[in-house]
């Protein structure tokens, strides 16, 4: 039994979340009879009511897994199906990890949905037997609104301070749709008995790892002295994005540090919405950086504001990544798509909230520091990567000294952005699949490095790491992982609540955007 994903369109929103989850999938030919051996899960993002209904129900039927939208779902299955607006979805049955998970939009669901409540506390995902198969059912649209990058405020969890923290972000929660659709991945496949494969997201099979991002916008030199003596006592290889405008007289500064990355902010302090005004920029401010032989390659935006625009012209510009989370946050790598293909430009979503956004949130120093080591907490019991982001402007130096140290007596893997650009870019590019045969899992692989390791997850729930290797069977020789239950519990209605603090903040915003 091959442990792959069959889709017969790879459509753009889909092949994002598949390669993020780095599972084996490929184009299954609906137009022929498939068996259900051939795919562990099948999912139809187009088809041809004419052609392609009988093979694919025969797939169904004889015992495949199907995974499907809402509007398909009415025409191949004949679901009743209804239109309703999703603000945000949440779940306490495990087909999300963690939520809210805002959609903000029109979608249709089937009417006999059962899993995973709305804003209005409606059902939206179904889950339905049809011979000896199973069919789930997800919202219409979720897989396009990866695509989607406008911008809304949005308030995030805090045990800390008077006041949860807010921050501009991406309107879709892209983590919210990747962790849905791997959780409804992994119960389709564990509905037929079958290990949930797919390769890990982080070298040498850690449990999580650890980088920090540094914007410099307006920063003194002492301030940026003062992060960067925390940083090498402490051993961290910080990625510094450096806006160049205000630090160009002392702009070698970056080329002396040790074991440090330099990448590229801005030149001036703001974002553009044309190629021509975002050329300009990158123009003035690479040229600058160069004449010091510092070649960044990678780019973080002012604001962590995105457009297609910006991301073309860091593409022109030969950056191997960059990162905005007003695109997407606290979620695993992705390359975005940009008109009518992938950007080259690697996206790493960070955690969005800042310091000046706990400080706005009346968090005092102590409670700045917990904060962020909740989130510490949170992100290795979920098995996420870390990624904080400081201005020196700020100082906090004592704040960043604490986290530092641990990170490090809990022997958190450490890596710059860059580092972890290159080996996602490599994870992309693995060849390989898995079978499963009388109770055990054999890899097959044309790539033997041993920091890619692969996660199984079998129908009981026990979780297995083990190193990709160009053959090898797999199943209890593994590193296991434990489950643990989630550490934020909070009332999703009130952190989804607007209120006028929220607007006053935006208002800020704005007016600091225009004196910059």
């Amino acid at each position: 039994m091959k442990l792959k994903v069959g889709i017969s369109d790879i459509s753009p929103g889909w092949k994002l979340v598949l390669q993020q989850t780095g599972i084996s999938f490929s184009k299954a030919d609906i137009n022929s009879i498939i068996n259900q051996k051939e795919y562990a899960v099948l999912i139809i993002s187009s088809w041809d009511q004419k052609k392609n209904k009988k093979n694919i129900l025969h797939y169904l039927h004889t015992g495949g897994s199907l995974l499907i939208e809402a509007d398909i779902a009415g025409q191949l299955l004949d679901e009743k199906i209804k239109k309703i607006y999703i603000k945000y979805l949440y779940s306490d049955d495990n087909f999300l990890t963690d939520g809210p998970c805002d959609l903000n939009r029109k979608t249709m669901v089937a009417k006999h949905a059962h899993y995973v409540k709305d804003h209005r506390e409606r059902d939206s995902i179904a889950v339905k037997k049809a011979g000896k198969g199973t069919v789930l059912i997800l919202p219409s649209g979720l897989l396009s609104s990866l695509l989607d990058y406008a911008v809304q405020r949005k308030k995030f969890p805090s045990d800390f301070g008077d006041r949860n923290p807010s921050e501009r972000v991406s309107n879709v929660s892209k983590d919210g749709i990747f962790y849905l659709i791997y959780n409804c991945l992994q119960y389709l496949f564990h509905i037929r008995n079958l290990p949930f494969v797919h390769l890990w997201f982080f070298p040498h099979g850690a449990k999580s790892q650890f980088s920090f991002r540094v914007d410099t916008d307006f920063s003194g030199k002492q301030e940026v002295k003062n992060l960067y003596w925390v940083c090498k006592k402490n051993s961290i290889p910080a990625t510094w994005f450096v806006e160049v405008k205000s630090q160009a007289n002392w702009i070698n500064l970056y080329k002396e540090m040790e074991n440090q990355e330099t990448g590229y902010h801005c030149y001036s302090h703001r974002v553009y919405p044309t190629l021509e005004e975002n050329r300009k920029d990158f123009k003035q401010g690479l040229h600058i950086i160069k004449q010091s032989a510092i070649k960044p390659k990678g780019y973080a935006a002012p604001y962590g504001e995105w457009n297609p625009a910006l991301a073309q012209v860091a593409e022109e510009y030969g950056f191997h990544y960059s990162s905005e989370f007003s695109l997407a946050y606290d979620t695993i790598p992705f390359f975005p798509y940009l008109k009518n293909s992938f950007s080259h430009v690697l996206q790493i979503p960070i955690h969005p909230v800042s310091v000046g956004s706990l400080r706005r949130a009346r968090h005092t120093r102590e409670s700045i520091l917990n904060y962020y080591l909740k989130i510490i907490e949170v992100k290795c019991g979920l098995y996420q990567p870390i990624i904080f982001y400081h201005h020196p402007l700020h100082g906090y130096f004592d704040v960043f000294d604490s986290i530092f140290q641990h990170v490090q007596q809990n022997s958190i893997p450490v890596v710059s952005l860059g580092e972890y650009s290159d080996w996602w870019r490599k994870r992309n590019d693995i060849t390989w699949n898995a079978e499963y045969s009388n109770g055990k899992i054999y890899l097959h692989s044309s790539n033997i490095d041993p920091s890619f390791w692969i996660s199984a997850t079998l129908p009981n729930n026990k979780q297995i790491l083990h190193p990709v290797t160009e053959t090898s069977q797999l199943l209890e020789n593994g590193n296991i992982l434990e489950k643990k239950e989630p550490l934020y519990h909070y009332d999703v209605r009130k952190l989804r609540k607007k209120n006028l603090r929220m607007l006053v903040h935006d208002i800020e915003h704005y007016l600091g955007k225009i004196k910059q």
